[in-house]
């Protein structure tokens, strides 16, 4: 690892062990543990739908402080105006809710395609915060305005999704000139699972 940033690209075994066994990780894995607690009769049933920890997820150990930190580059440049980011098939996770708690000038929107999750955000989000919202909208087009977020991330979507040409040129619609994308993706090395190089 370089000081404060995670290599990008394939992770090596003692950069993940280095991390996992960190303060920063800790930090992240508090939060997610006391978001899990306190939301569990909400996201039972998401989680049986898709994985009930995401962090313990096994790519997302990485991923996580990965983005965080990328993140933290832009936000934690002193300054008194809103940053804007898009969590990009965000699905529910505590994950924009530590960005949120963490950067109080981040203005966070989660757009995820799948308008089942319309309700379960709005339990879980405290209604009289505006530094989070939810739309359901298709990465490939969003409806969203041109240039609106200063960070884009998404976190291993892409190697789910038929049309990656198409949510990266959105991605480049809805990023403001000099903005920051940060995309992930779960590949199989091993050759055990479909997501190949």
């Amino acid at each position: 690892m370089d000081g404060n940033r995670l290599t990008q690209g394939p992770v090596r075994i003692t950069d993940y062990q280095q991390l996992v066994s960190s303060a920063q990780f800790r930090s992240v894995e508090q939060f997610s543990t006391d978001f899990l607690r306190q939301h569990r009769d909400l996201l039972t049933n998401y989680g049986n739908k898709w994985v009930t920890d995401p962090l313990h997820h096994w790519s997302r150990q990485w991923e996580y402080p990965f983005v965080l930190r990328e993140i933290e580059h832009v936000v934690g440049v002193p300054s008194s105006l809103p940053v804007r980011i898009l969590d990009a098939g965000s699905g529910i996770t505590f994950f924009p809710f530590l960005v949120r708690d963490r950067f109080t000038r981040a203005k966070i929107t989660c757009c995820d395609s799948d308008h089942s999750l319309i309700p379960l955000f709005a339990s879980i989000r405290d209604q009289n915060d505006a530094a989070i919202s939810f739309a359901a909208r298709d990465l490939t087009d969003t409806g969203l305005p041109t240039g609106e977020f200063d960070i884009i991330y998404c976190i291993s979507v892409l190697e789910h999704a038929s049309h990656v040409s198409q949510i990266i040129d959105e991605f480049s619609r809805l990023l403001r000139p000099g903005g920051l994308a940060v995309i992930t993706l779960d590949i199989s090395l091993d050759g055990c699972h479909e997501i190949t190089v």
